[in-house]
């Protein structure tokens, strides 16, 4: 990206964040710091300057009403998994599947069903002599209704094999799948696109995007399972131990030479407006891969070039 292309307009809040390799820089033009209404239910809101209740209308009955709410989760998701495992740690990790028989549909009780899946898992695990790992485990949902599990296990040494027989038997509730993470350029892009893109069968003449596990070519529908997704449902839930992305609010110059000097692999703008407040700015974030990246380096660096 040229640089005159990389700024148009200033920027009044600047945030870099660093995810394990990655380093995204958040820019928006305007920051809405005023808080015209407070939640004060699920379906009702009190404005702050008249004191009155109202009711939400029209509230979405599924994510693919309400993308923006998905995409801020999945980038929660994706920021989770940077943190934890860098591209040269993919060894240390674990993708697994866990699967229900029966036709689940109940989230809470998948919850309740991985809760106990994960005390029997780590008294397994101990027994083996391993590591205990962080995780992060995300629900997706079925277009048949049912929901299974991806559990993404980060060890801070090389994961342990696990043999699937245990690893079923653990899970007591259906199928599980260990998937190969060592190739993987991105396992949170993987995740992500596994979780809102939908495989479908090829028309006559088309040509087909991958072949599956059964050697059938198949179509991707992208983001055909968003509509699949409730709101107000937590997709995800991870260990209290797992790292977070660090996060960093700088002043414009400072985020601009590092985009200046720094190409991205992924870039994306957006405009958001609130008619009923007049609110508007422009949101512009931006992907590095920069494993060598400190902060505390760069904020000195930057200074003295500018001295």
């Amino acid at each position: 990206m040229e640089e005159n292309e990389k700024r148009k307009e200033t920027f009044q809040y600047n945030k870099v964040e660093k995810q394990g390799d990655i380093v995204v820089i958040t820019q928006m033009t305007n920051v809405n710091r005023r808080c015209r209404t407070v939640k004060v239910s699920k379906n009702a809101y009190r404005d702050n300057e008249t004191g009155e209740i109202h009711e939400y209308q029209n509230r979405s009955v599924n994510r693919s009403q309400n993308q923006k709410s998905l995409q801020r989760t999945f980038q929660t998701i994706r920021g989770l998994i940077n943190a934890n495992a860098p591209r040269k740690d993919a060894h240390k990790v674990k993708f697994i599947t866990l699967t229900y028989a029966e036709n689940m549909t109940d989230t809470k009780q998948l919850y309740r069903d991985f809760k106990a899946f994960w005390k029997r898992f780590l008294y397994w695990n101990e027994k083996q002599g391993n590591d205990r790992p962080e995780y992060l485990l995300v629900i997706e949902p079925q277009e048949r209704g049912a929901w299974h599990g991806h559990l993404l296990l980060f060890y801070p040494k090389k994961a342990p094999f696990i043999p699937i027989k245990d690893l079923t038997n653990l899970w007591g509730n259906g199928f599980t799948f260990i998937t190969d993470t060592d190739n993987m350029r991105s396992i949170s892009a993987y995740l992500s696109a596994y979780l809102t893109d939908i495989p479908v069968d090829i028309q006559d003449g088309e040509e087909p995007d991958f072949i599956d596990e059964k050697g059938v070519p198949k179509k991707v529908l992208k983001g055909g399972r968003v509509h699949l997704y409730p709101t107000g449902m937590n997709i995800y839930r991870c260990s209290r131990g797992l790292k977070k992305p660090e996060k960093y609010f700088v002043s414009e110059d400072m985020a601009d030479n590092y985009r200046f000097e720094n190409d991205p692999i992924y870039w994306l703008e957006d405009e958001i407006e609130n008619p009923s407040t007049g609110f508007k700015t422009t949101i512009r974030k931006e992907w590095f891969e920069d494993e060598n990246f400190n902060f505390n380096e760069w904020v000195q660096h930057f200074y003295q070039a500018a001295e």
